[in-house]
């Protein structure tokens, strides 16, 4: 039984060394990056290594009698001199301490299981689609989608990606004579929905006789306006385009009220910077942090720790005036210094230009049933100030820029599925107003 058990115990250590080489074979032969980002499959793998360590550790004490004699002596025989013999103290101390550590590590074993599962600690986006598709690392824009990767939602592939990283028809290099472009520029709210804003504003013209109107999408999760200035910079001008929009606003306003705060940096710029790779002090390399990271638990629990520790989030507040009326102020006015160039560019490459101030659930005047929970006085404060500094400092004499920050007010219906997103009949809304300002503003032929 016992050789058995040897054997058994054998296998298991094996099998727990394999977890870590296939896990890197398959990284870097079958993936693009070397690295596996399928969420369930990496559960998976971290709770089978996590179960396979306990097991091993039970099986070696069960079956080794003097070992577990050495750790979980539980009774201490007194000697002639009737005193505790010292080394069995010893042992007996260790023994409970040692039982203790097991059980300490069974249960977050079973508390780690159970939040993977019911508190993930991804955003509702990622949970509905495949995070690695949608956001890449990218030179000057920061990032956008990846080129052709599939989309999918659990385990249905719903499309793939165009060759440039966006939804919907790439554009062609050589523009078609007669063919009216129009790019929408902006975060997950337009990236988002079947059909996405982009897709119901060229709708729109196709039923009225426009059918040489195409609209492209160029939306990128977590983008801001200055990385949207950079896409047009970098990408869009290439394509000849007759009409640039901006359907932003609201990344620019929250983003740097939860993630980096410094005035036009990119989403989580600060994790980039911190990259350990580039750490240089090996005394300052967090590598104890990033162990604990890869637990689900801990990063529920601990967010202000790996936030600073990782981030150095505290420190980049305070260096900047985090929560003051002097930041916000900075905050605005850069989000308008981008609209401003994004329009002096696109005149410069024969393009009409028009930005979109978009709606969010704290600027709705009637909130209907859930909408009520996604609003905290914290967030609404900020987000209500933001917009006052934002519409008080606007120049309409130097670019086209719509307020439709209260368009859901003639509304009275439940819209919003979190602080920014909506709902298909939200996107239906905001893409056809998009298409009434359009051919109010501009003249398409």
């Amino acid at each position: 039984m016992k050789k058995k058990a040897i054997i058994f115990l054998l296998f298991l250590i094996i099998l727990y060394i394999s977890s870590f080489i296939g896990v890197s074979f398959i990284g870097s032969h079958y993936t693009l990056d070397g690295e596996i980002d399928n969420y369930l499959f990496n559960v998976f793998i971290f709770l089978s290594r996590l179960f396979l360590f306990i097991l091993i550790i039970t099986i070696f004490f069960y079956y080794n009698i003097k070992a577990r004699n050495f750790i979980f002596n539980r009774y201490i025989e007194k000697d002639a001199s009737d005193k505790y013999p010292h080394s069995l103290l010893s042992t007996a101390i260790i023994g409970r301490v040692s039982l203790l550590f097991f059980i300490g590590l069974f249960v977050f074993y079973i508390l780690e299981v159970s939040s993977r599962f019911l508190m993930p600690n991804i955003s509702s986006f990622e949970i509905g689609y495949n995070i690695s598709s949608v956001r890449k690392p990218f030179p000057y824009v920061m990032f956008k989608g990846r080129e052709n990767a599939g989309v999918t939602r659990g385990d249905i592939n719903l499309e793939n990606m165009n060759e440039n990283g966006y939804r919907g028809p790439a554009p062609t290099k050589i523009k078609p004579q007669g063919e009216v472009r129009i790019f929408v520029l902006g975060g997950s709210t337009v990236w988002n929905g079947y059909p996405t804003i982009p897709e119901v504003i060229e709708g729109n013209f196709r039923r009225s006789n426009h059918g040489n109107v195409k609209v492209f999408n160029y939306g990128v999760m977590a983008s801001n306006s200055g990385m949207e200035l950079a896409r047009l910079v970098y990408e869009i001008v290439d394509y000849e385009p007759d009409i640039v929009i901006f359907y932003n606003g609201s990344n620019d306003v929250m983003h740097p009220l939860s993630a980096d705060p410094r005035v036009g940096y990119p989403y989580n710029f600060m994790v980039w910077e911190n990259n350990p790779l580039i750490q240089y002090d090996i005394n300052k390399y967090p590598g104890f942090s990033l162990y604990l990271y890869n637990s689900n638990l801990l990063r529920v629990l601990m967010k202000s720790y790996f936030s600073n520790k990782l981030g150095k989030i505290d420190d980049l507040r305070e260096s900047v005036g985090y929560n003051t009326k002097d930041w916000r102020s900075k905050t605005a006015l850069n989000y308008l210094k981008n609209i401003e160039k994004t329009a002096l560019i696109s005149k410069a490459y024969n393009a009409q230009f028009i930005a979109f101030f978009q709606p969010m659930v704290y600027y709705k005047s009637t909130l209907k049933g859930k909408e009520i929970n996604f609003v905290s006085k914290f967030e609404s404060k900020h987000a209500i100030e933001m917009r006052k500094m934002i519409l008080a400092n606007i120049d309409t004499n130097k670019y086209n820029f719509k307020d439709f920050s209260n368009v859901f007010d003639k509304y009275n219906e439940e819209l919003f599925i979190d602080l920014v997103h909506t709902n298909q009949r939200g996107i239906d809304i905001i893409g056809n107003e998009i298409y009434e300002s359009i051919i109010k503003k501009f003249k398409i032929e």
